[in-house]
């Protein structure tokens, strides 16, 4: 039978855990279980048996962490084999009619994987099992579903009728990893027409997960599934235990079946006992044939539903819609508690109208005063609208919704999305990075915060742009991601001549994003030297090094930057959407007197 039949008019029941219950089962010796198919195949078959003689009608192979951070090259394809050998020897074994599906796990980026490569590696895998005579495919524990797209679509191109599962895993927040909502990727994955079933695995027990759901509408055009944890574990001496809560589980997985699930077992912590319960319950649950309705979604891949209040857009916002040109000024934050040059600066590019203050997250992983909460105080104690940046680096998910939330809370609606740079090699040691998320997952999860708890006042981000870095088409393709991820703008590194503005204009047509150029003043010969030799990504063409004289005053230095600058905004003025003038030592008069003289000369 075709498991679309059975799922037809039947629940299906799933097996459990794999891996907590062989570590329990061998006494906890560290051992990871995946490598147990090729040295203790018998007891990966015996743990498969169990599941199945307690009612699991679908197993998976145990190959969750089968992947290139566990394994090597070489031993990937063994190591697939014998998992798919052991499974169809535990099925013949037992005598009973069982799928089985082929499992990966989730497969992360790292400095020496890229999103290419990750994606590669799960149409590598697939390929695999295809091979093998898989038919059923579970992507599970994900945290998005970019990286399993292109496998998803090689699988179906090669074998039209599998059956392709896809499984996310959510904290009690109801956020992956990536920071998106449990709305958000099952509106994504309704949009997938070659996906046959969505769900949730690991990642909270059985409470959790049920009043996550509870409240959702799930897709009418997919079957569903569920797979939570037995609950939280516990670490006691370097081992992992789970309570020991079998009726309590299944009563939880009674409510959650309740809710329209279809294909139903355990993650994490869940043994055979667990599954005999599951059994028990729904084996005699009669429900409504399963009939699959094509869902119905608008033209951006989002449910048709009531009208949601009107988004109050902020003056910044509005002014790049008009197509008007925005003048956005960098202040620094001080690396002390002395900011009466960032306040009074603030104040000087207020009174002619500047459009907004950008304040520095820790540029160069050097600490300085927190950007959000300068730009809180230069809001309500200069009147003066300002964009923090917000740095990928320092903080994990749990700080990073903190400090949007307490942002919005406070009237900032603007904000710059940076990866943020690396720690010093030296400072390693004693230093750690917190890399949760990079740029474009950062403004991914602010994208859904905007969707579900900023409603009508959703907070505005950019990207920077760092137009040297690589190839036009590379980086106008970065440029899209984070467009499509919700940046409305973005601020480029300092330009200085016309390769420069070049290839802004060509980024721009590529991309159609808005660009708002990098003006950073030099400000003596020493400036334009380090800036030009010590700096990377900073082109300063030699013609504009030979204006600065070495023995020049302060002032005379100062009238050079500003004709170099006026006549670089004049040169972008048909390329650019805006202007991002970096403040040099926090001379903000110096920043007052270009702008002033280039809206008199700018048309």
């Amino acid at each position: 039978m075709d498991i679309r039949e059975y799922l037809a008019n039947n629940r299906l029941i799933t097996d459990g855990a794999m891996g907590t219950w062989y570590d329990r089962l061998t006494g906890y010796k560290g051992k990871l279980a995946e490598r147990a198919n090729l040295d203790d195949l018998q007891q990966i078959r015996d743990i498969h048996r169990a599941y199945i003689e307690a009612g699991a009608r679908l197993i998976r192979t145990n190959t969750f962490a089968v992947n290139s951070m566990f394994f090597s090259a070489d031993e990937i394809e063994a190591v697939l084999k014998a998992a798919w050998e052991n499974a169809c020897q535990a099925v013949s074994d037992s005598g009973r009619d069982v799928w089985i599906a082929a499992d990966m796990g989730p497969i992360d980026e790292n400095e020496t994987k890229s999103a290419a490569d990750v994606e590669n590696e799960y149409i590598h895998l697939a390929d695999c099992f295809l091979g093998l005579g898989a038919k059923i495919f579970v992507f599970e524990t994900l945290s998005e579903l970019r990286s399993v797209k292109k496998a998803i679509a090689y699988i179906k191109a090669e074998c039209p009728d599998a059956f392709i599962v896809t499984q996310f895993s959510f904290n009690r927040n109801g956020y992956t990893r990536s920071g998106l909502s449990v709305r958000a990727l099952l509106l994504e994955a309704a949009a997938m027409k070659e996906l046959d079933a969505v769900g949730f695995n690991c990642g909270v027990g059985p409470l959790h997960l049920y009043e996550l759901l509870k409240n959702q509408s799930f897709p009418e055009d997919k079957y569903m599934t569920v797979l939570p944890n037995a609950g939280y574990p516990t670490e006691l001496r370097g081992r992992t235990f789970y309570s020991e809560n079998v009726p309590y589980y299944v009563d939880m997985m009674g409510r959650i079946a309740a809710l329209g699930f279809d294909i139903i077992g355990g993650c994490c912590g869940t043994t055979p006992e667990h599954i005999r319960g599951l059994h028990d319950l729904l084996v005699n649950d009669v429900r409504p044939p399963k009939k699959l309705m094509p869902a119905v979604y608008s033209a951006d891949g989002k449910e048709n539903c009531a009208e949601e209040a009107v988004e109050e857009k902020t003056d910044f916002i509005q002014k790049l819609e008009r197509g008007e040109k925005v003048f956005v000024v960098e202040l620094d934050p001080p690396f002390d508690v002395n900011d009466t040059k960032l306040m009074e600066g603030a104040a000087l590019l207020r009174d002619i109208n500047v459009d907004m203050i950008t304040l520095a997250d820790s540029p160069l992983a050097r600490p300085r005063a927190d950007s959000i909460a300068s730009a809180i105080k230069m809001r309500y104690t200069r009147q003066m609208e300002a964009m923090p940046h917000i740095c990928c680096r320092d903080k994990n998910m749990i700080a990073h919704r903190s400090q949007l939330l307490g942002m919005q809370m406070n009237g900032l609606r603007h904000a710059l999305i940076v990866t943020g740079d690396p720690i010093a090699r030296g400072d390693r040691e004693s230093i750690k990075s917190v890399f949760n998320f990079n740029s474009i997952k950062l403004m991914k999860y602010i994208q859904t915060m905007n969707q579900e708890v900023f409603g009508s006042r959703p907070i505005y981000y950019g990207g920077a742009l760092n137009h040297n870095n690589g190839s036009i088409d590379n980086i106008a393709a970065r440029m899209c991601q984070k467009m499509e991820a919700g940046a409305q703008w973005f601020l480029t590194q300092p330009v200085y001549g016309q390769e420069d503005i070049d290839r802004l204009k060509e980024l721009k047509e590529k991309s159609g994003g808005r660009i708002i150029a990098g003006i950073m003043p030099l400000v003596s010969r020493k400036n334009a030297l380090f800036i030009k030799n010590e700096m990377p990504g900073i082109h300063v063409p030699d013609q504009v090094l030979e204006r600065y004289e070495a023995g020049m005053s302060r002032e005379a230095y100062e009238d050079v930057a500003e004709a170099i600058s006026v006549d670089l905004m004049k040169r972008l003025e048909d390329v650019c959407d805006g202007y991002y003038m970096m403040t040099p030592f926090n001379r903000a008069a110096l920043i007052k007197r270009i702008i002033l003289q280039a809206k008199k000369e700018l048309r």
